[in-house]
């Protein structure tokens, strides 16, 4: 007669700090929190079903981080790109990505390839069901199983911090630009493309598609921020009154 225990889930042993933290790194992983965003610990405690202590250590370690900035009356915010910082950081996410992507190749087997396919299907049917929170999630589960398949630790930590800054503008992406659904759908057919290089074993083929999906995003939310600063300043021109009639 086996005795043994049947299979249990894991204790999750972490502090409450630790996963309230886990749990903001993944909002803005997946774009959960967008670019701008305002929040107070009162509300993210309250969103988190937690107290406000822990949260507020999460806070202070993300401040140090600068993935997050603190404004007046003890809000914090999202921090939005500048076009600079913005350009510069989709440069080194393309050379990082990209290398992890390389490695990914000679590990890449048929429960990798069914991983990224199945999350891939997830997007394009979020997409369908206008679920904007599915589509993000989809996204990064899409390139983090292949970032993983890496075998690289380093590249892993180092790229998880480039998605902290980058996620929040995906979602600003999906909810503000037009015709973001069909800019998300040309995504996935990259993301398709991808997999089939993958499956040749075809390093620069997946290279390639994926610096193809990062500078497609890139370039159209360069010119989401163009259009948000033409809007600013066409707000500043005051009309000269007309001169009255006499």
């Amino acid at each position: 007669m086996n005795n043994e225990p049947g299979p249990v889930e894991a204790v999750d042993t972490r502090s409450l700090a630790e996963r309230v933290y886990d749990q903001l790194r993944q909002s803005l992983l997946q774009g959960k929190l967008r670019a701008g965003q305002s929040m107070t610990i009162r509300s993210m405690a309250k969103a988190l079903g937690t107290s406000e202590m822990p949260v507020r250590e999460s806070m202070k370690r993300l401040l140090a981080e600068r993935m997050i900035v603190q404004r007046a009356n003890r809000t914090y915010q999202v921090p939005a790109l500048e076009r600079s910082e913005f350009v510069e950081l989709t440069s080194i996410r393309v050379s990082l990505e990209g290398s992890a992507a390389r490695q990914a190749v000679e590990n890449a087997d048929d429960a990798l390839i069914g991983k990224m396919t199945r999350h891939n299907l997830e997007m394009k049917s979020n997409l369908a069901e206008g679920n904007s929170a599915g589509v993000l999630a989809a996204n990064q589960e899409f390139h983090f199983a292949l970032y993983r398949a890496s075998g690289s630790e380093i590249l892993l930590q180092l790229i998880e911090l480039l998605w902290m800054r980058s996620g929040p503008y995906l979602a600003e992406a999906l909810a503000e630009i037009r015709d973001a659904e069909d800019f998300f759908s040309r995504a996935t057919e990259t993301h398709d493309r991808l997999i089939n290089a993958l499956i040749a074993r075809d390093e620069d083929g997946v290279f390639n598609a994926l610096k193809d999906d990062l500078e497609s995003s890139a370039h159209r939310y360069e010119k989401h921020i163009a259009s948000k600063l033409e809007d600013s300043e066409q707000e500043k021109i005051v009309p000269m009154p007309k001169a009255s009639k006499k």
